[in-house]
């Protein structure tokens, strides 16, 4: 299975491939200089959010960036905006486990 961590100011390349990535798969033109607007806002902190990776054997397999925000009902609330996971030579359940553990490090405050 590939572990999930924390993005740190070394993958930042990786991760704005991998958000283009994921916006032409969607069919929406990349804006790279928003995507790399968008992840040094959470990689300096400068946003509330959380940046997490699925690193393969030798690369970045998928990102997860989402942001947290106030809710007057729910309190502090997680919304994942960008979730690609590029697709594996075999199944490896990494997009899942990301899926699963994104909000778990949001209700853990892991940011």
């Amino acid at each position: 299975m590939i572990p999930i961590k924390r993005a740190t100011g070394a993958d930042r390349a990786e991760i704005e491939r991998l958000i283009a990535e994921y916006h032409a798969s969607e069919h929406v033109a990349p804006k790279r200089e928003r995507i790399a607007w968008a992840v040094r806002q959470v990689l300096r902190k400068k946003s509330i959010g959380i940046l997490l990776i699925a690193h393969g054997k030798k690369a970045i397999r998928g990102v997860a960036l989402g942001t947290f925000q106030p809710s007057a009902e729910y309190g502090l609330t997680l919304t994942i905006h960008d979730f690609y996971v590029e697709p594996p030579p075999s199944p490896q359940g990494s997009g899942q486990r990301a899926r699963q553990e994104a909000p778990q490090r949001g209700q853990s405050n892991e940011c």
